[in-house]
């Protein structure tokens, strides 16, 4: 029933805002305060039973710019399978992105990616970097199964 399925969301609501999750056009996103590897973020946000951020529009990119100002988050994309061959972690390729300019860069060093937004606008988008190098990262679950 719709109430039943309104109910359901309002319980999740507030289960995942007292837990420090913030709710955002179907999903819920999580940001660390703390440091991790790639490989190490990934692993709290399925933990969480979440996994790390998938940036599927402009819209969401807006929303992670504005929740992420002056800091560096891991995002749920990498190329450490193939070079220059982006994945997000449900498998599917990144098709674009938000890259920022000359990004990526990095080669075969630098196979994992955050989000970074600064005043300077050649560092605003997606860096690549090092997939063992600390950073806080962004957890993302969708409220639908």
């Amino acid at each position: 029933k719709a109430e039943d399925q309104v109910l359901n969301l309002s319980t999740l609501t507030l289960i995942f805002m007292f837990n420090e999750w913030i709710y955002y056009k179907s999903s819920f996103y999580y940001m660390s305060n703390e440091r991790k590897s790639w490989t190490e973020s990934r692993q709290d946000c399925l933990k969480k039973g979440a996994d790390l951020i998938i940036i599927n529009s402009s819209e969401e990119q807006d929303f992670v710019k504005s929740n992420t100002v002056k800091r560096e988050f891991w995002i749920g994309v990498t190329d450490s399978d193939v070079e220059d061959s982006w994945k997000w972690v449900d498998g599917s390729t990144l098709t674009s992105g938000f890259w920022a300019s000359k990004e990526p860069n990095g080669g075969t060093i630098e196979n994992c990616a955050v989000t970074y937004s600064t005043q300077w606008p050649d560092l605003l988008g997606w860096l690549d970097v090092r997939c063992n190098d600390a950073y806080q990262w962004i957890c993302e679950k969708s409220i639908w199964p």
